[in-house]
C-alpha cells in the first residue's frame, strides 16, 4: 500500500517529512540509504522516517543494495553500493511521485525491467494528460524529474526549491 497524505495536504506533509528527514541525516553526515515506503511512516499527522539500520555515512558502502525501483542508475556492478546525496534524492523522487499518482513508477513491470529502464533514463512522464494529479500541484513534476535526472547536487538544493514550491502555494514552512 502506498502511503497516502489527506486531501490538501500533500506539499507540506511530504516537505516536512521525507525531505526535512532526509536534511537532518545529510546535515549529520549520513545517508537513510532506504527510503521507501515500509520506511516511511504517518504518526499523528506527521511523517517519521523509520528503520535507521541501513543508514551510513556519506560515501560509505550501503549495508544492502538498495530495491532498482527506488535506486539511481548510475552504472557499474557496485555503483549503487556507495551512499550519497544523489542516490537519496532520487529515492526522494519516486516518494513524491508515488504519494501523488498513488502507485510506484511502473507498476506492471518487475523490478528488473524497471531497472532497465532507468538505465536509460527512461522515467514515467510527470505532465502529460494521463498523469493528471500532478497539475494540482503546477511544477512539482519538473522537481520530480529533476531528482531523477540529478538536477541538484545536495539534499539542501532539493529542499530549498521544494520551499519555493510549497511557499509559492499558500503553505508556511516550518
Amino acid at each position: 500500500m502506498i502511503l497516502s497524505a489527506p486531501e490538501g495536504t500533500f506539499p507540506p506533509f511530504a516537505d516536512e517529512g521525507i525531505i526535512k528527514g532526509a536534511l537532518v541525516l545529510a546535515d549529520l553526515g549520513l545517508v537513510h540509504s532506504d527510503l521507501r515506503f515500509p520506511n516511511i511512516h504517518l504518526y499523528d499527522g506527521h511523517v517519521k522516517l523509520c528503520d535507521l539500520c541501513a543508514t551510513v555515512r556519506k560515501n560509505d558502502t550501503l549495508v544492502a543494495p538498495l530495491l532498482p525501483r527506488f535506486s539511481r542508475p548510475v552504472g557499474g556492478d557496485d555503483a549503487n553500493m556507495v551512499a550519497d546525496e544523489q542516490s537519496e534524492i532520487f529515492a526522494i523522487g519516486i516518494c513524491i511521485y508515488a504519494l501523488v499518482m498513488e502507485h510506484l513508477p511502473y507498476p506492471t513491470m518487475t523490478e528488473g525491467e524497471v531497472a532497465t529502464l532507468f538505465e536509460v533514463k527512461e522515467f514515467p512522464p510527470t505532465n502529460n494528460e494521463p498523469f493528471e494529479p500532478f497539475k494540482a500541484y503546477g511544477c512539482l513534476g519538473a522537481i520530480v524529474q529533476g531528482c531523477w535526472i540529478g538536477s541538484y547536487g545536495a539534499i539542501r538544493a532539493l529542499d530549498t526549491e521544494v520551499g519555493l514550491f510549497t511557499i509559492g502555494l499558500g503553505y508556511l514552512r516550518k
